[in-house]
């Protein structure tokens, strides 16, 4: 089911949360499928501040989390990134960022953006069926949780309607399937520390970030390995 072209939220403005520990290319191809398929006017990453669910040692300071994507956003129209998380209380909760943004309507119109698999795994986040009442989303198929998997946690878990672009309840959820890579940010870090390369898996604009930080680098994602 292709959903390719469909210009449902043309000129809003779309939020990819993650942690990326670091961002890699797959990151911005994701980003910049949803802005050119649904007519967003931007993109922005929102990297977390304190996510609830992944272990501090292996994971980046935010400062330095927030450079790379801003590098790597870099020379990539309507591409940018949020820091709305370090100002909020923490754990950082998706649910509190999205609170907080509509707030801000004059900013938005907001458009959460989820892979499917995240998109069916809701009930685990701290109040995360309330999401796709609380803000439109765009929900990308990802390798592992299919159409048909997200369309029936959309109908049966959720209460959605289905659409010919999505699902539909108190707010708009468009179902998009585009051309992504499989790479994961585990695979450059496990690359990264072993000495193999990590050319063509995250944006030339952050070699030279990682390569400053080598030795930090190195130390802290190791522990993740041992």
């Amino acid at each position: 089911m292709a959903m390719c072209g469909n210009e449902i939220f043309a000129g809003a403005v779309g939020i990819l949360g993650g942690t990326f520990n670091p961002v890699h290319v797959g990151h911005l191809r994701m980003a910049i499928e949803v802005r050119e398929n649904l007519g967003l006017r931007r993109v922005l990453f929102l990297p977390s501040f304190a996510p609830p669910h992944k272990p501090d040692h292996a994971l980046l300071p935010y400062n330095l989390r927030v450079a790379l994507v801003k590098a790597a956003c870099e020379g990539e129209a309507g591409l940018g990134v949020s820091e709305e998380e370090r100002f909020l209380a923490t754990p950082s909760y998706t649910v509190r960022t999205v609170v907080s943004l509509r707030q801000r309507p004059e900013d938005g119109p907001w458009v959460l953006i989820v892979g499917s698999t995240d998109f069916v795994s809701l009930p685990s986040w701290h109040q995360g069926t309330r999401l796709p009442h609380l803000v439109d989303m765009v929900v990308v198929e990802r390798g592992g949780t299919s159409w048909a998997e997200a369309d029936h946690f959309a109908r049966v878990a959720l209460g959605l309607t289905r659409t010919a672009w999505g699902w539909y309840g108190k707010r708009r959820i468009v179902y998009l399937q585009a051309p992504l890579l499989a790479i994961s940010s585990s695979m450059v870090r496990e690359r990264f520390v072993t000495g193999r390369s990590v050319r063509g898996l995250i944006p030339d604009a952050c070699f030279s970030l990682l390569e400053q930080h080598r030795t930090f680098i190195e130390r802290l994602w190791c522990k993740e390995l041992q």
